[in-house]
């Protein structure tokens, strides 16, 4: 038979190698993921910020209302009457 070599010969890892590599691809995964997982916070922090400002604009539109509502009398602040 004969043999012929068609390209580079596999060279074979030691089991050394092979954790190494498998590190390594896994510390480039993430040094790539890391800033989508970051923006994916920062959005969801920036919602919740958002949230929480259209909930205190619309208490303080709420309690604006229901003063307006009273009459000019049950606003203002009688004096003291313990003199």
């Amino acid at each position: 038979m004969n043999h012929r070599r068609t390209g580079l010969a596999k060279r074979e890892q030691t089991p050394v190698q092979s954790v190494c590599s498998r590190s390594g691809q896994a510390l480039v995964e993430f040094t790539l993921t890391l800033p989508i997982l970051l923006l994916l916070l920062a959005i969801g922090g920036d919602f919740g910020r958002a949230y929480f400002f259209d909930l205190s604009l619309r208490d303080a539109a709420f309690a604006a209302a229901a003063t307006s509502r009273r009459p000019p009398e049950a606003t203002r602040r009688s004096p003291s009457k313990a003199m």
